[in-house]
């Protein structure tokens, strides 16, 4: 899963059109720290602190349709069949 902070331009610039986005991107930039490796539990946005970002975690999982056939065939048995076989 990626989560990606970005700035609402149209809220910030009016939803007549997009003008000029240097002052959103200079807040963003001196508002921002890059710890890479942080602890998800201690990242938030505090109005008090700045904004944490980067790769807080790198974990090999089971794509969806992994662990949707393996779950099915546990529940289904010789029933199922096996999505993309």
């Amino acid at each position: 899963m990626i989560e990606v902070l970005a700035p609402g331009a149209n809220y910030y610039t009016g939803i007549g059109g997009v003008q000029n986005f240097e002052p959103l991107l200079d807040f963003y930039y001196e508002y921002s720290v890059i710890k890479d490796g942080e602890e998800p539990r201690n990242v938030r946005i505090d109005e008090k602190d700045k904004i944490i970002v980067g790769k807080f975690t790198d974990k090999e999982r089971p794509t969806f349709i992994d662990s949707y056939n393996s779950q099915l065939s546990k529940v289904l048995g010789d029933k199922f069949t096996p999505y993309g076989a």
